[in-house]
C-alpha cells in the first residue's frame, strides 16, 4: 500500500466507497492506472468491489484499521 496513487485511492474511499471512474476524475489518474492499483489493493485484503448494475463499486474492508495504518505510513 505504500505507493503514493494507492495511498490516495484508499483515503478517498475511507471517505466513500467509489468506483474506478469516480477515483480516476477524483484524483486526476487514468482509468486503466487506477484499475491496475485496485487490484493490488484488492489481492491485498484493504478493499472489496461488489457489483453496482454495470459497475464496481469499492470499498475499504477494514476502515478503522487501515486509517491506523495510514496514519502510520503518513507520519513516517
Amino acid at each position: 500500500m505504500a505507493n503514493g496513487r494507492r495511498i490516495a485511492m484508499t483515503k478517498e474511499m475511507l471517505k466513500y466507497p467509489c468506483t474506478n471512474g469516480e477515483l480516476a476524475a477524483t484524483l486526476g489518474i487514468p482509468e486503466p492506472t487506477v484499475s491496475r492499483n485496485l487490484m493490488i489493493l484488492q489481492r491485498g485484503g484493504v478493499i472489496q468491489g461488489k457489483r453496482a448494475g454495470n459497475s464496481v463499486v469499492f470499498s475499504v474492508v477494514e476502515p478503522e484499521f487501515v486509517q491506523k495504518l495510514l496514519d502510520h505510513l503518513l507520519f513516517e
